[in-house]
C-alpha cells in the first residue's frame, strides 16, 4: 500500500520524491525547481503544474523506466510512505504521483500519514 505525508514523517517506509532529497530514484519523482518555484509564486496554474509533472514523469519513465519501477514493485510486497513539504490536503505533487500510479498500476492508496 501506498501512503503520502509530510517530509517530517520518519517511519521506516519513508521515500523521499523532492528535488532536494538524497534519494536518487525519489528525485525522479520530484517536480523541476522552475515548478516548484512556478506554483509558490504563481506563475503556474495547479492545471499547468499538474500537466507538465504528468509530462514529467512520463519523459522520466522513457529514460529511467526500470530505476522507477522499483516503487511499484516495492508497494506491492511493502507498504512505501511519500514523503515532501508540502501541507497535508494541500495541492501537491505526492497527490498527483499517487494518482499516477494508481491509474498506471493500480497501486492502492492508504491515506495521509501523520
Amino acid at each position: 500500500m501506498i501512503y503520502a505525508a509530510q517530509y517530517r514523517y520518519s517511519g521506516k517506509d519513508r521515500f523521499d520524491i523532492t528535488v532536494k532529497g538524497n534519494c536518487e530514484v525519489g528525485k525522479l519523482y520530484a517536480p523541476t525547481w522552475n515548478m516548484v518555484s512556478g506554483i509558490k509564486n504563481g506563475t503556474l496554474t495547479h492545471e499547468e503544474y499538474t500537466a507538465q509533472y504528468y509530462n514529467l514523469l512520463i519523459q522520466r519513465w522513457a529514460t529511467s523506466g526500470e530505476e522507477m519501477i522499483s516503487i511499484v514493485d516495492k508497494v506491492r510486497n511493502q507498504d512505501v510512505t511519500l514523503v515532501c513539504f508540502c501541507p497535508t490536503n494541500t495541492f501537491c505533487h505526492r497527490y498527483l504521483l499517487v494518482k499516477f500510479l494508481q491509474h498506471n498500476w493500480g497501486v492502492k492508496y492508504g491515506g495521509e500519514r501523520e
